[in-house]
């Protein structure tokens, strides 16, 4: 009979020895077998503690506890209270690998990547750009933050040393769900243009249709120098765009020194209370100290005596529904080897 709705019954009964002596039936080999078989089959139907072998259906604990768990070490181990509490299932402890390729350990170690899953982390080092990370040496994916509901490449310091991180894999990206700093979308540094007449772009990005929505903006930030060494009066000039519309002009005429002009830009593109009319402001700078003194400014044509451009205000219409580029450039009124503008540092955000 063997086992049967979690009852164990006995071949032939509970009796059956007790019913062969009373019908006169002696020990016999073969009844004994079938009967000590039948014990055996029971048996063999158990739980060994010592864990030689292994439930056959699903455990029914009715409605007891399981009590004194070791922690879970492989993705097909029970789990611990602890382990969920503690975090202890998705904490890869501080990342390795280098800057923008970085990796982390989970244990129970992941079999496979899967949309939605959640993965933590202290960062190991401080990322330099656009970075990747591999959790258990299943692959390299692409991390990304959201702005205004669209993914970006992080930018150097999103990431920065011992910055605790959270990620959640959407099937294509690895989110990161709280960077440093979660408004820079591009960033630039370092480089010069010289010895050209041609316009030249010095920082650019496109942002994405639908990222400033209704009353969003995005600003641009720009620090650099120029140097005139020609001999004569030169100029240079900065435009900033938005989508194919030029926004702002400034023009700097600058006499010959061999001291640097420090200039600084900062433009606001904002939406108002709709996707395609907007509001700018800007304020550029171009301090006379040691090089020489400042030219023309111009805001839509109008002249500006002072050739400082502050706290200007203009009103456009671009759709930013659509993909639209925010640019600025440069131009040097000569060509010349000794006329020299500098990139220091520059980033664009969204607000």
């Amino acid at each position: 009979m063997s086992w049967l709705s979690g009852v164990f019954s006995r071949l032939r009964g509970s009796t059956a020895c007790q019913d062969d002596e009373q019908n006169s039936i002696g020990i016999e080999s073969g009844r004994m077998d079938e009967m000590l078989n039948d014990l055996a089959t029971g048996i063999n139907s158990c739980v060994n503690k010592d864990g030689t072998n292994a439930f056959t259906g699903n455990l029914n604990a009715g409605n007891n506890r399981i009590v004194s768990l070791a922690t879970a070490v492989a993705a097909t181990d029970a789990t611990t209270a602890a382990q969920v509490q503690n975090s202890g299932l998705i904490y890869g402890s501080t990342s390795a690998g280098t800057a923008n390729a970085q990796t982390v350990s989970l244990t129970p170690a992941l079999t496979a990547y899967t949309a939605g899953q959640i993965y933590s982390w202290i960062s190991g080092v401080e990322n330099t750009g656009a970075m990747t990370l591999n959790i258990n040496s299943l692959g390299t994916k692409t991390v990304k933050k959201y702005i205004g509901g669209a993914k970006y490449d992080l930018i150097d310091g999103d990431m920065p040393l011992g910055h605790p991180c959270l990620g959640r894999y959407d099937g294509t990206d690895i989110v990161f769900l709280n960077p440093q700093y979660t408004q820079k979308i591009s960033r630039s540094d370092g480089g010069s243009i010289s010895n050209s007449t041609t316009e030249t772009t010095l920082i650019t990005k496109t942002i994405k249709g639908g990222t400033m929505g209704l009353n969003r903006g995005v600003k641009l930030v720009f620090t650099g120098s120029y140097l005139n060494n020609t001999g004569s009066v030169q100029s240079i000039i900065y435009r900033i765009k938005f989508g194919s519309t030029t926004i702002y002009t400034f023009t700097l005429n600058t006499v010959s020194s061999a001291n640097y002009a420090y200039v600084y830009a900062e433009c606001l593109v904002k939406n108002k209370a709709s996707a395609s009319i907007q509001q700018t402001f800007c304020n550029m700078t171009a301090p006379t100290s040691g090089f020489g003194l400042p030219g023309s400014g111009e805001v839509s044509g109008t002249t500006l005596s002072t050739g400082y451009l502050r706290g200007c205000k203009n009103t456009a219409s671009i759709n930013t529904a659509s993909d639209q580029s925010l640019v600025l450039t440069v131009q040097h009124g000569a060509a010349s080897a000794s006329l020299t503008c500098f990139i220091d540092d520059s980033y664009i955000e969204l607000i």
